[in-house]
Parts: structure tokens; sequence; C-alpha cells
């Protein structure tokens, strides 16, 4: 009887220090089990690019795309830019840099700038970063929903936006936009420029592997075909600029459920190195996967190219 009563003690105590256990590694720090940003904590990577004074946490790697811009009150001065673009789990991100902003050009005029307008931005308040003054905006373009912020610098404007065509995703904008720094040698992985493509008169991207019902679809099939929110243009070779090569390429793709661009095939080629240019450019496509039943599938699509020097 008296053994019993010992172990009986023992147990009792054993269970008051596992109960304990939780509040003592959370008084001495311990890392929580859960994310503020969802279920279960999400790895992101803190990016930034060479001659860039910005840097930013994101799921994945972006995709960098050349820019070019016309100033205004002038018929020929342009300035170039970058745009670093990524599509993951149902959100497009995307921060735009602008060289050399003059004091005609407002934060309002960059903020649509990269949509010529076609997205609408509704101004949210004032903001700053490091110093450098700014501006909030949020998205009045429905069906997309989203926030916005564009800043300025002496070297740059910065205008980074997460968005999405569904509902749900305002902690991960937020995480986004929060995690933008601004100053001199930021910190942070370093995003690489695509590879041009090579054109060998064959399929220049490998075929993806179908999941089950996921497609690729035809338009008709679709209960909403793809969103494309960003189509980058390509740019000019010197060669193709020596030789005045002007012309249509066309290229027949898949925008898969994932949000990339696969199964890119040429249908109609140009010289010059048109063609890279053109799938170099087709990779870069930003856009919300079409939508089936309620779930997001892939969609067949035909992509056109206009390369005219004039």
């Amino acid at each position: 009887m008296r053994l019993t009563k010992r172990l009986r003690s023992l147990l009792l105590l054993t269970f008051a220090a596992l109960s304990l256990a939780p509040r003592v590694a959370a008084q001495e720090g311990a890392r929580p089990t859960t994310s503020p940003y969802g279920a279960t904590p999400s790895a992101w990577t803190r990016y930034t690019y060479p001659g860039e004074e910005f840097s930013v946490e994101l799921p994945s790697a972006p995709a960098v795309s050349r820019l070019e811009r016309n100033i205004p009150d002038t018929t020929d001065k342009t300035e170039q830019g970058r745009a670093f673009g990524l599509y993951s789990n149902g959100v497009v991100f995307i921060v735009t840099s602008y060289d050399r902003p003059r004091e005609s050009e407002t934060l309002d005029h960059f903020a649509n700038l990269l949509w010529g307008g076609r997205v609408g931005l509704t101004a949210a308040g004032d903001v700053s970063l490091g110093g450098f003054p700014g501006r909030a905006y949020n998205l009045s373009d429905h069906p997309l929903k989203g926030v916005a912020r564009v800043f300025r610098t002496q070297k740059h404007a910065y205008l980074l936006k997460a968005f999405s065509d569904e509902e749900g995703h305002g902690p991960t904008f937020e995480r986004f936009v929060n995690s933008f720094t601004l100053g001199d040698g930021p910190a942070g992985k370093s995003m690489a420029d695509e590879s041009p493509a090579r054109h060998d008169g064959a399929q220049l991207v490998p075929r993806a592997s179908p999941t089950a019902g996921d497609g690729p679809y035809r338009s008709a099939e679709l209960t909403r075909k793809t969103l494309i929110v960003f189509k980058p243009e390509p740019g000019y070779t010197e060669r193709a600029r020596m030789k005045n090569t002007s012309g249509v390429v066309r290229l027949r793709a898949v925008l898969n459920s994932s949000g990339t661009v696969t199964n890119i095939s040429v249908v109609k080629d140009l010289p010059d190195g048109l063609t890279e240019m053109a799938v170099s450019a087709a990779r870069r496509i930003l856009f919300f996967p079409a939508v089936k039943d309620g779930r997001r599938v892939s969609q067949h699509v035909v992509l056109e190219y206009n390369f005219n020097l004039y």
C-alpha cells in the first residue's frame, strides 16, 4: 500500500512537469509551432538585385524582366527599369524598379505606370520607409484584391504589389509589403537573370506532366479563362536592329495551373534572335490560372509578339 502511494506521487509530479514544459519553453523564447501567416510556418527568402536599393522576402525566386518607360513632356527620352515577378499559391507578387525618376513623375504616376491604369489603385495614405517618401494603395479593380506601395529615392522609384483573384490572402499581402526594405547595400540573395532561350525549330520548353483533371483545356471548356496580369515585352537584338528585321513571332504554350508557362513551341518564327527573345518574354508572363468547376487548371494559348522598329 505504501509503494502504491509513492508511485502515485511520482506520476503526479511527472504530469505536472509535463504540463509546465510549454509555458517554460515560451518564457525562454522558444519558437512557436505555428506562423502568423498560416497554420504552419513557411520558409521565405530575402532577395535583392545588383544595383538596386531594395530587398524583399518572397516564397521563391522571381523572374526578372526589362522595362522601358517614356518620360512625360518629352518625345524621345526613355529610361530603363526592371520588374521582379512571381506567382505563388494564388498570389502574384511584383516589384518594379524605375531608374532616375523625374520631379514631374509623381507617386501616383508610378502606381499606374506598369498597367497603364488598367488595374485600378486607390490611394490609402502617405507612408515612408528608411526616410524615403511613399504612398500606400489598395486595389479597386474587381475581381482582384490586394495592396500596393510606391516609394521614391534619388536613384529609383519602386512599385511593389501583392494581389489575388480570390479572398483570404490578406496576411500574405502584408507579409510581403512589410518585408520590403530600402537603403544602400541591401542584404539578400541575388536574383538571377534568365538565360536566353535556344531555338532549334522544336519545342523550346519541356512538356509538363499533367495531373488528373488538370487539362490543359481550351477556352470554351473553362469556367473562367486565364487572367494575365503582366505580359512583358521582348527586347530587340542588336543583330535584328542592324538588319531591320521585323514581323510577328507566334508561340503555342500552356499556362499551367501552377502559374508557370510550359510547353512552349514555335508556330511562326523570326530570324536574328527575335524568336528567342519572344520565348524568354513568354516565360515571364504573370497570370492567375484558369478555373474549371472550382479548381485551378491549365489552359492552351497562342501568344503573339510583334517586332517593329518603327
